[in-house]
């Protein structure tokens, strides 16, 4: 299963927001696109990208990752699962335990949830 995980501190976030901003919206595009789009379609348009994979073998993978590991919401993260990520980063100082830092402020960060 392909993932990533992205991380960026805070100071260079500080330095250029908006730069973040367009990020994390432009992964979300993606999450929505993949979401909305047949296996075929997204084998059609990463199929230059693959090294000479053909579309059918691409269509059969993106099929079997949409079925088995994409989950019905995407990439959206709901407040359960922030308040859960908030506790476990408090814990392990990941973050100030004390920190005021909020679902509401994500969504409002992001401007797509």
């Amino acid at each position: 299963m392909p993932s990533s995980v992205v991380y960026a501190l805070a100071a260079n976030v500080g330095k250029q927001p908006d730069l973040y901003r367009r990020f994390v919206r432009a992964v979300i595009k993606a999450d929505n696109f993949i979401k909305q789009s047949s296996p075929q379609d997204i084998a059609k348009v990463i199929e230059p990208e693959m090294g000479g994979q053909s579309l059918d073998s691409l269509t059969h993978a993106i099929s079997a990752y949409k079925e088995i590991y994409w989950r019905s919401q995407g990439l959206r993260i709901g407040e359960e699962e922030f308040n859960r990520w908030k506790k476990f980063a408090a814990e392990n100082q990941l973050i100030p335990a004390t920190g005021k830092y909020d679902y509401a402020d994500l969504v409002r960060d992001v401007g797509a949830f």
